[in-house]
């Protein structure tokens, strides 16, 4: 049964999936738990009742795209990580981040005004921001 809930998981869009989806599966195989302790016919109707759930959300979601990019992944921490870790990584990154967006757009205004010896630092730093993006990006476990 977890193998068909996570296909229709699938049927979110990959930011809600990504926000909820590890959430959603844990509260689904407890809950299931739960129920088989009760029998077959209450295992059946929750199944139905999450089953018809989520494909009736992942609809709504899919069709209502102002709240699909309403999610916002810096307020939400996976619930075994420290709220002071959380902040402090999501800090280092949007940073680092940062710092590779200033350095590619004065890269990009230097070579359209063919200021090419300051095109060239800005695209030095690029190459360094990048690298500490990388790393933070390491540091944090946090996919590229």
């Amino acid at each position: 049964m977890m193998l068909v809930y996570e296909l229709l998981l699938g049927l979110y869009p990959p930011i809600y999936r990504l926000a909820f989806a590890r959430e959603m599966s844990a509260v689904f195989a407890q809950s299931l738990e739960d129920r088989r302790k009760q029998g077959g016919p209450s295992v059946a109707a929750f199944l139905l009742a999450e089953f018809f759930g989520v494909i009736r959300d992942a609809v709504a979601v899919r069709l209502a795209p102002d709240a699909a990019r309403a999610v916002d992944l810096t307020r939400m921490r996976p619930p075994e990580v420290s709220r002071e870790s959380y902040t402090d990584a999501i800090d280092e990154v949007l940073s680092a981040q940062r710092s590779v967006s200033f350095n590619l757009r004065r890269m990009q205004e230097a070579i359209a005004i063919h200021a090419f010896a300051e095109a060239r630092f800005y695209s030095d730093e690029d190459r360094r921001a990048r690298e500490q993006l990388r790393i933070v990006r390491a540091k944090y476990g946090i996919p590229e």
